[in-house]
C-alpha cells in the first residue's frame, strides 16, 4: 500500500474502511488475498504453482462478486467498487493486461450508481463509496486515458459534478483537476492520432462478463435501455 496512497494517514482511512468491509464480504476478502499473494509471489515466498493460487483467489472473488451485483444496496456497491479497485492493482502489480477490464468493471459500477439515483435529482457519490474509492478511480481512469489504448469507447469521468472546487487529493497525492487535464491530453492524442483504430472489443466483452450480476450485465448502456 506504501506504493500507492502517498501519505500515512491515507493508508490508515483506507485500512479503517477495507478490513472491516473484507470480513463481510467474501468477493473484498479473496481479491484483498489475491494482491498478498501477488506480493508474496514477487518476494519469492510462495511455494511451488504460485499462479494457480492467485487464479484461484481471484475467480473466487469474481464469482462473489457477481452475486454482490445483484444487490443495489450502497454498502453492496462500495464493496463490489472496492472489490474492483483491488482486483485491478492486483493485476497491476502481477504485471498483467487485465487491470483494465475492472477499471472498466468499476467503471459500470459507477455508472449504474448515479442511474438508480437519477430520478431523484441527487447524487449517491457519498453513500455509495468512500472517498479514496472515488479518487482510486478517477486518477486510474486518468492515466489509462494517457495509455496507447486509451479509454474505452471514449468514456469520460463518471462522477458527481456538483463539486467541492479545487482542491487537494490527499488520496491520490494530487490536485483535484490533474485527472481531468490527463482525460483531454488523452482524448486529444488519439483524436489526431492517425493510427487509432476501433475500441478494443474483446476487453469490452471480458467487462461484459465479469461484471454480469447473474444474467444481466452491469452496463450502464443495458441499465438507460431497460429503463431501470
Amino acid at each position: 500500500m506504501r506504493l500507492t496512497v502517498p501519505s500515512s494517514y491515507a493508508r490508515t482511512q483506507i485500512c479503517h474502511f477495507l478490513v472491516p468491509m473484507s470480513m463481510q464480504q467474501p468477493s473484498l476478502l479473496y481479491a484483498i488475498m489475491a494482491f498478498a499473494a501477488v506480493h508474496l509471489q514477487a518476494a519469492g515466498t510462495l511455494p511451488k504453482s504460485p499462479r494457480r493460487l492467485i487464479d484461484t483467489l481471484q475467480s473466487t472473488s469474481i464469482r462473489h462478486l457477481r452475486q454482490l451485483l445483484t444487490d443495489e444496496d450502497p454498502i453492496a456497491q462500495a464493496a463490489a467498487l472496492a472489490t474492483a479497485r483491488t482486483l485491478c492493482q492486483a493485476q497491476i502489480y502481477g504485471g498483467t493486461a487485465s487491470w483494465r477490464v475492472h477499471l472498466n468493471g468499476a467503471r459500470a459500477i459507477l455508472e449504474s450508481s448515479h442511474f438508480r439515483t437519477r430520478l431523484l435529482d441527487s447524487c449517491s457519490c457519498s453513500s455509495i463509496n468512500a472517498d479514496f474509492l472515488s479518487s482510486w478511480f478517477n486518477n486510474a481512469e486518468a492515466l489509462a486515458a494517457l495509455s496507447p489504448s486509451g479509454l474505452l469507447n471514449g468514456q469520460l469521468q463518471v462522477g458527481c459534478h456538483s463539486s467541492q472546487g479545487l482542491r487537494f487529493d490527499m488520496f491520490g497525492g494530487v490536485m483535484s483537476d490533474l485527472p481531468d487535464l490527463f482525460r483531454e491530453v488523452g482524448a486529444l492524442v488519439k483524436r489526431e492520432s492517425s493510427t487509432a483504430t476501433q475500441p478494443n472489443t474483446r476487453e469490452h466483452h471480458l467487462v461484459r462478463d465479469r461484471y454480469r450480476p447473474g444474467s444481466r450485465c452491469l452496463d450502464a448502456r443495458d441499465l438507460l435501455q431497460a429503463g431501470t
